[in-house]
């Protein structure tokens, strides 16, 4: 089974959740077909994924402000240090609670 399959069989081990919320990116609807077929009874909502990474870059330095000379650049300028994927998945979460 590919690794996408296999993490979401063990997410779904440990916390059986109900839902699923993904982004409508470029491969969205290969990744659906994947989630539906190892996660059948879950549901998937499939929301607006546009900007999210420019959003999630918001978000990183709302929550951990550019210190020394990288408060002087302008935040839209400045590249996290470390991924924020993460972010970009609550950024997502919130637009579907937001949809609803």
């Amino acid at each position: 089974t590919p690794a996408l399959e296999k993490h979401l069989q063990r997410l779904y081990a440990e916390y059986g959740f109900s839902l699923l919320v993904m982004g409508n990116g470029t491969t969205s609807k290969k990744a659906a077909q994947r989630v539906r077929a190892v996660l059948p009874e879950t549901e998937l909502a499939v929301v607006d994924e546009y900007r999210t990474t420019d959003a999630a870059r918001e978000e990183y330095w709302r929550i951990h402000p550019p210190a020394g000379w990288r408060r002087l650049v302008p935040r839209g300028m400045l590249v996290p240090p470390e991924p924020v994927d993460d972010l970009a998945a609550l950024i997502l979460a919130r637009r579907y609670v937001l949809q609803q």
